[in-house]
């Protein structure tokens, strides 16, 4: 600095609002000759005004400040991944919401990047509670894995050095089990319902949960999905033979039958006639075909897979 006489070039010095800069303004006078400061530099220090307004806004947004918090956490939510970005936008535009604006997350330190967040998210008001209620749904699917992780946690407490704790899940076990000591078979149903596991989950658990008959309670799950979907797939004909039976003509009126009224009975004939081959077929498809990737997100919504492959697995969806 000396070498270049800054010393004799300089009028004020800005730095930021802080305890520390006060102290390294002062070591800063010390070194320089006050004679060549203007007013033997009482105009030396300049606070910065841009880090001034920064704490003046900041102490102003302390008020909304559990406000600010869930829209960050809302919006950084949906910032976590294209897939939940692309989700976003397109409850927008169902909701008929512009999409040219994109989402913005703030740092917290600048109060000009809150608002600028703030105001995007403005824009989006009526998205966010959209998608709250879309994002919550407790699809059936979700229960099995967790009864199985609560059941296992108790097992695991039930080994502990603490007294306590083996008293505690002792308790805990007597009431689980009243309850869940076999569990409840359309839990297990739901979950094979899941592309992203099918039996796999069922094959993987059973064996933690029951080690000594983890086959017959696996064949068990098994039992009761076919049955159900050929039940499903029986009350589905009849309804179908309900309502062709209605378009077969009287005795009087059946010699002007067109052909057309043929080809439809006996297409409902031999659906009726194949019914156990369907089911069969259709399900084990299902089953055999390659599992759905999961994601990390772990925001599957299997309500909307489904009906998207209600033409693929009609029965079974």
């Amino acid at each position: 600095m000396f070498e270049w006489n800054l010393d004799r070039k300089l009028s004020t010095l800005t730095v930021d609002n802080c305890s520390t800069n006060d102290s390294m303004i002062a070591i800063v006078l010390d070194k320089i000759c006050s004679s060549s400061l203007m007013l033997d530099g009482r105009l030396f220090h300049m606070r910065c005004c841009a880090h001034i307004l920064n704490l003046v806004v900041r102490d102003g947004l302390e008020v909304i400040k559990k406000s600010i918090e869930k829209i960050r956490y809302s919006v950084a939510f949906w910032l976590g991944t294209q897939k939940r970005e692309e989700k976003f936008l397109e409850a927008a535009r169902q909701l008929r919401v512009p999409t040219s604006k994109t989402l913005e997350l703030d740092c917290k330190t600048r109060w000009n990047s809150t608002y600028s967040m703030l105001k995007t998210a403005m824009i989006y008001k009526d998205v966010f509670p959209r998608l709250k209620h879309r994002t919550k749904y407790p699809t059936a699917n979700l229960y099995f894995k967790n009864i199985c992780a609560i059941r296992l946690a108790i097992y695991d407490w039930l080994s502990s050095k603490q007294e306590e704790v083996q008293a505690m899940a002792l308790h805990m076990q007597t009431k689980f089990e009243k309850y869940w000591d076999t569990m409840h078979g359309l839990m297990g149903v739901a979950s094979v319902l899941d592309p992203r596991y099918k039996m796999k989950q069922i094959e993987f658990l059973c064996p933690l949960i029951y080690p000594n008959n983890a086959t017959q309670e696996i064949k068990k799950y098994k039992d009761i999905l076919y049955d159900l979907v050929k039940e499903y797939h029986s009350r589905s004909q009849q309804s179908q033979q309900v309502q062709s039976e209605s378009l077969i003509p009287t005795s009087s009126s059946r010699p002007s039958m067109p052909k057309l009224d043929l080809v439809k009975q006996l297409d409902v004939f031999v659906s009726h006639s194949t019914t156990h081959g369907h089911v069969k077929s259709e399900l084990d498809h299902y089953l055999e075909e390659s599992l759905l990737p999961r994601n990390d997100d772990d925001d599957f919504d299997i309500l909307c897979w489904w009906k998207s492959n209600g033409i693929k697995y009609p029965t079974f969806a």
